[in-house]
């Protein structure tokens, strides 16, 4: 076993005092609130020119549709809750990707008072940078007792570069409970105290049911952070393992009842196998690579596909970071740096050693993108982040020149973290009109055309938020899984409205079809001629709207000989 230097030790006889972690006086909470909605109102200020945009028609309307239908079921039939109205005939197919409880939870409320979705979903997204931004900063504060080191750690961990490379995706922005689960973690550590090791599990349950891919990844980080904190800072105090197995219980409790039913999934769609793993997994060179959305660095290039795996976090968050290695160092460091490591080896999936063990692991089977470690890697380099400006900041005597100085370096950060969010895409505020007009409220319905496989745009996202104003169940849909028969059926589509096909979908229990020229183009005369002249097919209705014409025929099976 290697010599560690002595500074890193666990040492006996710690003072216990300098390990304390206070939480912010309401001054400071205060001052941080300020400075986290400046910044956000500065950094995404495209977004709330253009409130109701969005980077892309996929997964924000996945997103919209996840809130809307957990918002609208709670009421209608709490029961069935993850029997979403997509894949039909299909159950539970709410958990064919994160069902995002704790966001729809939240947003429920305003969607009942009638807000437009778009609203709802943006105002949400915003929110999280400010609360993230929040969180960190009670982490920072508690363990350097820094105010001003303390807001450029939140600074980072608010508009951390990982974050906005998946601005599409709203639950990877809900990094809110990560500072707090992993502060309430070194509290029983120090302490022993039950309440502490308790809120560790609560903070981890929220953090599960606000993204099941961090909830998992936060857990093993804390693990790393435990484990660091044995070897470098002390043995815990008494009552602090039975403390942790409380909060443990809790966050297990939570899972346990959270992931029921895609337990249930697994028989239907399977597992993530080691080769789509692999396919995700990043390598150490992706460190360097930035997302297209940086606004410094986004005309950085790397050959290869990307996807997912766009990890560089910046220059000077990167400088700053490393400065926490003056010495002396600050007590939680070495515990940082080994949760750092953990968490760093982790996202490099089976290219790494940690994930290579967690990929055998039954609550891991169904993830497939091991570079979302980032958001861990972003929470304890953000810690380093404060314990390095802290240090640099005391170097400085004259109290109006450290905080300039720390000033500058915060603005020094944004400007080298700051996004360019670029052209975003206006949400239609309705849906085509054509809903209303078909007899039964909830008459089964296809919506076409279908897309086939390599279809690059997936306008299946465009039509379940279309199913937010009427709610009819739907053969098509898009989320993480799919049932086993969908990618066939896409393939069968494309010969509509042959016998063939009617009957691949009559078996599915369509009732109606619906018709979108905007997505059929230049097919669509030809489409509308075969469709009236097929003689399963009745005309119900047709309208016209922003994206051309929609029509609407009911299937009537064939009759029997």
């Amino acid at each position: 076993m290697p010599v560690l230097p002595g500074w890193m030790r666990a040492r006996r006889g710690v003072d216990r005092d300098a390990l304390e972690l206070p939480s912010p006086t309401w001054r400071e909470w205060l001052l941080a609130g300020l400075v986290m909605v400046a910044a956000t109102a500065v950094l995404l200020h495209e977004q709330i020119a253009q409130f109701t945009s969005v980077p892309d028609l996929g997964d924000p309307l996945f997103s919209m549709w996840r809130l809307a239908w957990v918002a609208h079921q709670i009421v209608a039939d709490p029961w069935h809750l993850f029997d979403a109205n997509i894949f039909h005939p299909a159950v539970r197919t709410l958990a064919y990707s994160d069902a995002m409880l704790l966001p729809a939870f939240i947003a429920a409320p305003a969607v009942w008072l009638g807000a437009p979705i778009t609203v709802v979903y943006t105002s949400l997204m915003l929110g999280t940078f400010v609360a993230s931004g929040l969180a960190m900063f009670a982490l920072a504060r508690a363990v350097t007792r820094d105010v001003g080191a303390s807001l450029v750690a939140a600074l980072f961990f608010a508009f951390d570069p990982f974050k906005i490379a998946h601005y599409s995706h709203l639950e990877l922005q809900f990094t809110c409970w990560m500072p707090l689960a992993a502060l309430a973690c070194c509290r029983t550590l120090n302490s022993g105290r039950l309440r502490d090791g308790i809120l560790m599990g609560v903070f981890v349950a929220l953090q599960a049911l606000s993204s099941l891919y961090y909830g998992a990844y936060l857990g093993v980080s804390l693990a790393a952070l435990g484990a660091g904190w044995v070897i470098f800072v002390a043995w815990p105090r008494r009552g602090a393992f039975v403390a942790l197995a409380a909060g443990v219980g809790v966050a297990a409790l939570v899972a346990a009842a959270v992931t029921t039913p895609y337990r249930a999934n697994r028989t239907t769609v399977g597992e993530r196998g080691l080769n789509e793993i692999e396919a995700f997994s990043a390598r150490p060179t992706d460190y360097l690579r930035p997302h297209p959305r940086s606004a410094m660095y986004g005309h950085w290039r790397l050959q290869g596909d990307a996807s997912e795996r766009e990890l560089f976090p910046g220059t000077v968050p990167l400088v700053l970071g490393a400065s926490a290695l003056l010495a002396p160092a600050a007590p939680l460091f070495g515990p940082t740096v080994a949760a750092l490591a953990v968490t760093a080896d982790a996202s490099l999936g089976l290219n790494g050693r940690v994930y290579r063990a967690l990929a055998h692991v039954p609550a891991f089977r169904g993830f497939r993108v091991p570079p979302r470690f980032r958001a861990l890697v972003g929470l304890y380099l953000a810690l380093l982040i404060a314990m390095g400006v802290s240090r640099m900041s005391r170097l400085i005597s004259v109290v109006p020149v450290r905080r300039l100085a720390v000033t500058g370096l915060a603005v020094a950060l944004l400007v080298d973290i700051r996004p360019s969010l670029g052209e975003l895409e206006p949400v239609f505020e309705h849906a085509p009109p054509i809903y209303p007009l078909i007899p039964e409220p909830r008459g089964v319905i296809a919506e076409m055309p279908l897309p086939g496989p390599g279809d690059a745009f997936w306008h299946d996202s465009v039509f379940m938020y279309f199913s937010t104003f009427h709610w009819h169940p739907l053969v098509n849909g898009m989320s993480g899984f799919a049932p086993p028969y969908y990618a066939g059926l896409g393939r069968i589509a494309r010969g509509f409205p042959s016998d063939e096909t009617l009957d691949a979908f009559a078996r599915l229990g369509t009732q109606y079809f619906v018709l979108h020229e905007g997505y059929y183009r230049e097919n669509w005369a030809r489409v509308v001629a075969a469709a009236d002249a097929q003689t399963r097919l009745q005309f119900v209705a047709s309208i016209r709207w922003e994206k051309g014409e929609a029509r609407a025929y009911r299937l009537v099976q064939r009759p029997r000989r």
